[in-house]
């Protein structure tokens, strides 16, 4: 879901504590948000998305961009976030992609929006335990988050090229540990 025309409004009224504007920015980016921290295996994906959205509001103020940055800035905060957590956490990390989302990925160069997480087959689970942390974020990032590659970028503080080679990379390893169907006889 994305404001289009009526971002700057929505923008501006929050910038100034208004309740409904919080509300629609909220209702326009929380699940994304909430996917991102499941994808990674956060504990409680809603908290997290709360200290997301109570950094936010203190650094709203500043925030001066269109909608497709304020998206970017949202998961910089969420990145961030995410990697206090696995600083104070020795938790295994999981990551939890649905087969939609990996034949999504596969069939498009640029994911448009985000992919809803419901069921995990176990062997998509097995094949992402084995990608590197950061084919990981790329991943989460672009099929959970919905972030262009460029977003992506950004946020990991990377390069474009890095981000497609890691992309690449990761779903390569993730296609080589699920099973090939059956050829038909």
């Amino acid at each position: 879901m994305t404001l289009g025309h009526s971002f700057e409004s929505v923008l501006e009224a929050a910038k100034l504590g208004a309740d409904w504007a919080w509300a629609v920015l909220y209702g326009d980016i929380a699940g994304p948000v909430m996917g991102f921290f499941r994808s990674r295996g956060v504990a409680d994906p809603e908290e997290a998305a709360g200290d997301v959205f109570f950094e936010l509001a203190r650094e709203l103020v500043d925030f001066e961009g269109n909608e497709e940055s304020f998206r970017t800035f949202v998961f910089v905060i969420a990145y961030g976030r995410h990697l206090t957590e696995n600083r104070y956490s020795n938790r295994r990390l999981r990551t939890v992609l649905a087969d939609q989302v990996l034949d999504r990925l596969q069939s498009s160069s640029e994911v448009m929006g985000a992919v809803p997480v419901l069921e995990v087959r176990d062997e998509v689970r097995r094949a992402f335990e084995i990608l590197t942390p950061e084919q990981r974020d790329v991943l989460s990032l672009r099929i959970v988050a919905g972030l262009s590659v460029d977003q992506v970028a950004e946020v990991l503080n990377r390069g474009v090229k890095t981000v497609k080679n890691l992309q690449r990379r990761g779903m390569a390893r993730v296609h080589a540990q699920i099973p090939s169907e059956a050829a038909p006889a």
